[in-house]
């Protein structure tokens, strides 16, 4: 079965969307994972005019980059937090992005909170009317405490619904899991919906 490759725009952390771009194009890459993960890598952002965004929509269409995901990383253990990834859903609905992806706590940033696995799938039970409202697939992503895919999967397996899958992050299953990836994977696969394939060395 054929799998599209494409490229996170946090690969280009530090610079301008634009620069991403150019890096994209010169790498041959068509398809892009946006970035819009607050006080980390703003590429794009709720809080941008409507000007702005749909400038960039353009300028996507005109390079021929296609917007598959966001990555709209945000804690959702935090309820004043869970409407900004409503905000993030419906931003990558307006570029047109199949995925959005987060991990279960704030990725980077310090304001986690730590709860149990049935409360987490709890909370993302209650994103599901705007992940179908959006047409988007949620992939959660392993990271920090949920840093396993068996992890992930125990949580993906008590919200039961298609809308909702895992993304294996290989770096972070080494640096943080501490795990054999191979392993791991075999633990999770049929849930996996998306992959950030990432070196790391060993621990």
């Amino acid at each position: 079965m054929d799998r599209i490759v494409l490229l996170n725009s946090n690969t280009y952390h530090g610079f301008t969307l634009e620069e991403a771009f150019q890096g994209m194009e010169r790498a041959g890459f068509t398809y892009v994972e946006l970035t819009a993960t607050k006080g980390w890598t703003e590429h794009v952002f709720p809080t941008m005019s409507f000007g702005e965004l749909y400038q960039l929509k353009e300028d996507m269409e005109k390079r021929n980059i296609i917007p598959l995901a966001l990555s709209g990383h945000t804690n959702l253990m935090d309820e004043e937090r869970v409407g900004d990834f409503i905000l993030n859903m419906s931003l990558a609905h307006f570029f047109g992005c199949k995925y959005i992806l987060t991990s279960i706590g704030e990725a980077h940033l310090k304001d986690r909170k730590e709860i149990s696995d049935e409360e987490v799938a709890e909370v993302v039970k209650k994103l599901i009317p705007y992940l179908e409202k959006f047409d988007l697939t949620l992939c959660l992503e392993n990271h920090g405490k949920h840093s396993t895919g068996k992890h992930l999967a125990k949580i993906v397996g008590l919200v039961d619904n298609a809308r909702v899958k895992i993304n294996y992050d290989t770096a972070n299953a080494v640096f943080y899991g501490q795990v054999d990836i191979l392993k791991d994977l075999s633990s999770c696969i049929d849930l996996v919906g998306f992959v950030h394939l990432k070196d790391k060395d060993g621990p």
